[in-house]
């Protein structure tokens, strides 16, 4: 991963795992992953009690299960993508860390991109070493496979 960072000059990683923890993977818990960075070169900030999937604020979901329509609308979210919006302005180079690989599964795609998208900032997702998939391309990529213009199975449209 360090390496796929590399090729894209990343100076800043913002880790938006909800849960910033692994059982396999200990180099990539939230009390070692500052120090895996900094060693080369970048700095780690943390992002997930703000833009993560899983918020701490219980009205955010609906029966039990998170709704994206509500937390696109959460201040908490809003001032996260704010952030993100600044540092983009700023010209860092910023990476977003979480736990899926796979830009087309991943809340960074679904939700966070589709919200930067509207601010008229295109994510591009690093697949590999020197690899990106924009934001747009990637949205087709998803409509066109799973038949929808709908990223989320449980939001409900206004």
């Amino acid at each position: 991963m360090v390496e796929e960072l590399k090729s894209f000059n990343v100076a800043y990683v913002v880790d938006i795992r909800s849960k910033p923890y692994s059982r396999y993977n200990k180099q990539f818990n939230r009390d070692i992953v500052p120090y895996v960075f900094a060693e080369q070169g970048m700095t780690y900030g943390y992002m997930g009690n703000q833009i993560g999937i899983i918020p701490e604020d219980p009205s955010c979901y609906t029966n039990g299960i998170i709704d994206y329509s509500k937390l696109r609308k959460a201040d908490f979210f809003i001032r996260g993508l704010d952030r993100l919006e600044d540092a983009w302005n700023k010209g860092y180079k910023v990476a977003l860390m979480c736990s899926e690989t796979l830009p087309e599964n991943c809340h960074r795609s679904r939700l966070i991109g589709v919200e930067m998208e509207k601010r008229g900032i295109e994510l591009q997702h690093i697949t590999g070493t020197g690899k990106v998939k924009g934001q747009r391309g990637l949205y087709v990529e998803i409509v066109n496979k799973e038949g929808s213009r709908n990223l989320f199975d449980s939001e409900n449209e206004e």
